[in-house]
Parts: C-alpha cells; sequence; structure tokens
C-alpha cells in the first residue's frame, strides 16, 4: 500500500475480511465477482513464499479480476508482481486498457505487460516469456496460470482432477 500511500499523499490502510481471509481478504483483492481467485491464492501464495519466489506471475484479460487479485495479494506481501494482460475480449473504450482492475493493479506496483490475444486457459507463450523475463532479471518468478484453476494446488489440480 506504500505506492498509494506515495501517489495519492495519503495513508491507506487495507483489512481483512475474515472467512476468506487474513492477508486475502483485502478490500481491493474482494472486490468482483471472483471470490473464487482468493481461495485459489490461499493454497498457491505461501507456496511461492516457502520456496523463496520474489515475483508473482500472472496472465488474464486487460479487465481481469483474478490478475487484480495476483496484484494485491503481491502488494499486500511485498512481492513483486508481473501481469501479462492479453486482449480476450474487444471493448470499442479509449480508456479500456487505462482504468478499472488494470489501473488498481499498477497502482499496487505490478508491471503490466500488453501482449497476445485471444481467450485461452492454456500454457500461453506470453506468459511463458514473462515468467522467462523475470529470470534473466535475476528473479525467481512464482508461476500462477490464468485464474489459478490449471496449478497443482489449485482449482482442478488441488481435487486431483
Amino acid at each position: 500500500m506504500s505506492k498509494l500511500t506515495h501517489d495519492f499523499g495519503t495513508t491507506f490502510a487495507v483489512f481483512g475480511a475474515g472467512g476468506v481471509g487474513g492477508y486475502f481478504g483485502a478490500a481491493l483483492a474482494r472486490a468482483g465477482y471472483s471470490v473464487a481467485f482468493i481461495a485459489r491464492l490461499e493454497w498457491l501464495v505461501p507456496d511461492a513464499l516457502q520456496t523463496g519466489c520474489d515475483t508473482l506471475v500472472s496472465i488474464g484479460n486487460i479487465q481481469s479480476n483474478h490478475t487484480r487479485q495476483v496484484a494485491t495479494v503481491a502488494a499486500v506481501l511485498g512481492l513483486k508482481c508481473r501481469l501479462v494482460q492479453e486482449t480476450w475480449t474487444k471493448w470499442d473504450d479509449p480508456v479500456y486498457d487505462k482504468v478499472g482492475n488494470i489501473l488498481l493493479s499498477r497502482l499496487m506496483g505490478a508491471e503490466t505487460l500488453f501482449e497476445g490475444e485471444g481467450y485461452s486457459t492454456e500454457i500461453k507463450e506470453t506468459w511463458e516469456s514473462a515468467l522467462e523475463q523475470v529470470r534473466r532479471e535475476g528473479g525467481k518468478p512464482y508461476a500462477n496460470p490464468a485464474g489459478a484453476s490449471d496449478h497443482p494446488l489449485a482449482g482442478c489440480g488441488k481435487t486431483r482432477w
């Protein structure tokens, strides 16, 4: 939240809301319809911390709730965040890529990369490229797939599906 405090010249605080909670119950993370993403992140983020990762890397649409939630968690925990923001939906609005979730992600310190298009939860070259960029820069990325559904610790992986 230090970036928000600096950018707006006032103190910001985020308080957990219990339940799907702790750090991940932050108001900004819970906004939107995708509270299920927070539950998935509760499984992934401890693994990222235990394995010594310093950067959360994820992928989603430009206005993705999931990527905004990844950015929120990274900001709260002091991790770096790199988000691949693809065009999965066409929206004819000149500020579509400057407001809403993408703006919140940036305010929380996430590096946003506008690359690729076409919806898919498959492993995409744009996402693999972002992971490799973090490695080349000396960081240790944690791979967080679109929606976190296909990660071994979340969604389908958690149920061993």
